[in-house]
């Protein structure tokens, strides 16, 4: 009940990859670094089941850490996912960063852009997948489009993104006004996600 885990992303899958790629790459290389992870952990410490906290790229990559292997499916009591890019972030399109970073080093971004693939098998076609029991899920995102990853407009074309972190059949908490980092370290937002899992 009292440990803490910690995962960042890129793990040992990028450790060949060149220092300024690692943090490029896309959210599928993660996931067997996340799973191995998790096994580990419950191992260590014998629990049957976790809690899973994650943040912004975290959500979706555990959300697919659970999909894709299939024996971590229901070891998470609870799962509290903020700030994550659940139905996709348009400011991550390649077609408009290929200026600023190139065509080849932001591939994680074909993942999240809305409506893509990869998001269509994660979520379901019915958003059926978003957040399946027994975990109970709670969100917790900013929902005004402060967040510069999740904005109702792009320069001047209307993308609706501000509510992209909301999952059907969650808890959806929005928070105005903290940014994307303050979503997970700010005191009233920590206070949120610790009374929910500690229920």
């Amino acid at each position: 009940m009292q440990e803490l885990w910690a995962l960042s992303y890129n793990g040992k899958t990028t450790k060949g990859e060149p220092s300024a790629s690692r943090c490029r790459t896309d959210n599928q290389t993660n996931i067997t670094d996340l799973a191995a992870f998790v096994k580990v952990v419950m191992a260590y410490t014998g629990a049957p089941k976790v809690d899973l906290i994650a943040h912004s790229l975290g959500v979706t990559l555990a959300r697919s850490m659970q999909l894709k292997h299939f024996e971590l499916s229901s070891i998470a009591e609870d799962f509290v996912a903020i700030a994550g890019p659940n139905h996709g972030t348009t400011v991550c399109r390649r077609y408009w960063l290929i200026w600023l970073i190139g065509w080849n080093d932001f591939i994680g971004c074909d993942e999240l852009a809305p409506g893509s693939a990869w998001l269509r098998v994660l979520n379901g076609p019915d958003r059926e997948r978003e957040a399946r029991g027994p975990t109970r899920y709670l969100t917790i995102y900013e929902g005004t489009g402060m967040d510069p990853f999740y904005q109702p407009w792009l320069f001047v074309w209307p993308v609706g993104d501000q509510d992209s972190p909301a999952l059907k059949g969650a808890q959806n908490h929005t928070m105005p006004g903290l940014t994307h980092d303050e979503l997970r370290t700010h005191h009233d937002a920590v206070a949120l996600y610790l009374r929910f899992v500690q229920q």
